[in-house]
């Protein structure tokens, strides 16, 4: 789901009164504070336009062994993407917020979700924009798998929490 969805479902969550779970008298449906932890951990937008980005900044040749090797060819375009990619991910939450008038308090942390989730796909993903940006040039691959796993769980719980605070705000 889109950083953008994201801010509108939270506009939505704080205007309307959460839906009842009728298994659980007096809570709300998990599945709506589980969907908006998803949807905060996947910068839709930000991913699609990486995936173009690495066509035009990379090329893949069949190396020696009969194995794919791809090269970045354009660093410098891939490194730039990087933090305008990382800019888009935190306006595709802040633009919905702010014109629609609904930005609160706990939004100046929301808004970090979906950049710190970017990062996270980056580090992982490979090619990748991250490949270009230092320190993580650096880092080994145990490094990067076990920054992103405790980064992702980390960001799911704070997504998670904030879906619960988005259903205590009165509207």
């Amino acid at each position: 789901m889109s950083t953008w969805l994201y801010a509108l479902r939270t506009d939505r969550r704080v205007q309307t009164e959460p839906e009842a779970d009728p298994d659980r008298p007096g809570k709300v449906k998990s599945t709506q504070k589980a969907i908006d932890a998803l949807a905060a951990l996947v910068p839709a937008e930000a991913l699609a336009i990486h995936a173009i980005v690495i066509e035009v900044t990379t090329q893949s040749m069949n190396g020696s062994d009969d194995m794919d090797v791809t090269t970045i060819t354009e660093p410098g375009v891939l490194r730039g993407s990087f933090w305008a990619l990382l800019v888009a991910a935190l306006v595709a939450y802040v633009a919905p917020r702010i014109i629609g008038g609904k930005w609160k308090g706990l939004d100046f942390v929301r808004m970090l979700i979906g950049p710190a989730a970017f990062v996270l796909w980056m580090i992982l993903q490979e090619p990748s924009a991250a490949q270009v940006v230092d320190p993580i040039t650096e880092w080994s691959a145990a490094l990067k798998v076990v920054v992103v796993v405790f980064g992702a769980l980390g960001l799911g719980l704070l997504s998670g929490l904030l879906a619960y605070k988005a259903d205590e705000t009165p509207t």
